[in-house]
């Protein structure tokens, strides 16, 4: 049988013109749509950790009692522009912008209700190279911080050089939300508590990284770091109901957890002891310290341990262990210890270490107070002048 050509020929006309048409229609559904770009989350997070004095990044060892404890992590940005950023108004985009969740554990869900980091502060933008050495290495993550010798709303601690203060108006670095309480999804805790910051390097969205940034060689932001402070419960807050799950906080590109956010994790080691007040007051000759255990299951002694900043080398004081006065005991005890070095006028951060039948030694602390000055004594009063014509 002989074909038709020209038929064959329309048909495959009729037959072009649809695959053109199914193309032109499948190009109108995959038209490339603009994607909100955030923060490149791909850098360690670090929290200070009291026993190896240096950032790390796990199993990070504090006091859980009130302390504040410093968090540092580098920004990284995705090539992706983050569109409408506040500090330049709607319609506009920067490749240097882009939305960080700052996220700790809060509420523990076993025991229930035992409270973890309770609020946090000082979020800012400060060098990475710490020890100004042009680098971001080991080195600047074990140099020792300086404390102010105030408590919050400090900073606790001296951050080195500072770019930007997160604050609620600011341009380079902007709260958005503060300590929210949002549930928990790992299984780990109850709720989290989340603070969310927008940064933009570009605040005037130019293109190019706002002065005051370093840069690379490349004209993209360099050590930059990400600052905060998250404070611990006190053993007030506490009142016996200790966390047992493990502990985290983490900083990712969404307001719950996912699979993409960097955390750092905190150990917890149970204590034999179960303190209940730690004081140090000044004295005329010295700094007083008192504290009052509520029992001291397999409980050996204490040692006492001080220090000029909250991050500061811990020293020793006592000279033989302070011995527990009722080993054993579900009762507890008082004790004191009179540090009679301690300078006047001098500000002193004490710890107090507890150490089991074990050899396990838990630190509790610190607890602060100033030494009065020294006050000089009066002077004797002079004789009066011997009148003029006394000869």
């Amino acid at each position: 049988m002989k074909k038709n050509s020209k038929t064959d020929r329309r048909r495959l006309l009729n037959l072009s013109m649809r695959v053109v048409l199914a193309l032109v229609m499948v190009g109108l559904l995959v038209i490339p749509v603009a994607v909100q770009a955030d923060l490149k989350i791909t850098a360690v997070v670090y929290a200070w950790d009291l026993v190896a004095a240096s950032f790390q990044n796990g199993n990070i060892i504090t006091t859980w009692d009130g302390t504040w404890v410093p968090f540092l992590h580098e920004l990284n940005f995705d090539k992706d522009p983050f569109v409408d950023p506040l500090s330049c108004g709607t319609g506009t985009s920067s490749t240097l912008a882009g939305n960080m969740y700052y996220g700790l554990y809060h509420v523990d869900n076993a025991p229930v209700g035992a409270p973890g980091f309770q609020e946090t502060h000082t979020w800012s933008l400060i060098s990475c190279d710490r020890d100004g050495d042009g680098d971001f290495d080991g080195n600047d993550l074990s140099l020792p911080l300086t404390g102010t010798g105030d408590l919050p709303p400090a900073p606790v601690y001296e951050r080195g050089e500072v770019f930007a203060e997160c604050t609620d108006t600011g341009d380079t670095c902007r709260t958005l939300a503060q300590d929210e309480v949002v549930d928990c999804t790992t299984g780990n805790c109850q709720s989290e508590i989340v603070t969310t910051i927008q940064v933009n390097l570009d605040s005037d969205c130019d293109g190019e990284v706002d002065p005051g940034f370093p840069v690379d060689a490349k004209g993209d932001p360099d050590m930059v770091c990400f600052y905060a402070e998250a404070r611990t419960p006190t053993l007030t807050e506490q009142d016996g109901n200790v966390w047992s799950n493990p502990l985290q906080a983490r900083i990712s590109t969404g307001l719950t957890e996912s699979a993409g956010d960097k955390t750092v994790t905190f150990a917890f080691e149970p204590t034999a002891v179960d303190l209940a007040a730690f004081e140090a007051t000044p004295q005329s000759n010295g700094v007083l310290l008192t504290w009052e255990t509520a029992n001291e299951m397999d409980n050996l002694g204490f040692n006492i341990y001080r220090a000029e900043s909250q991050a500061g080398q811990l020293i020793k004081i006592n000279q033989h262990l302070v011995a527990s006065q009722d080993p054993g005991s579900l009762v507890g005890a008082a004790y004191s210890f009179l540090d009679q070095s301690a300078a006047p006028g001098a500000t002193y951060y004490y710890w107090l270490e507890d150490i089991d039948a074990s050899g396990t030694a838990t630190k509790h602390g610190p607890a602060t107070a100033r030494r009065a000055a020294a006050k000089a004594l009066p002077g004797r009063p002079r004789p009066a002048p011997m009148p003029g014509n006394a000869f």
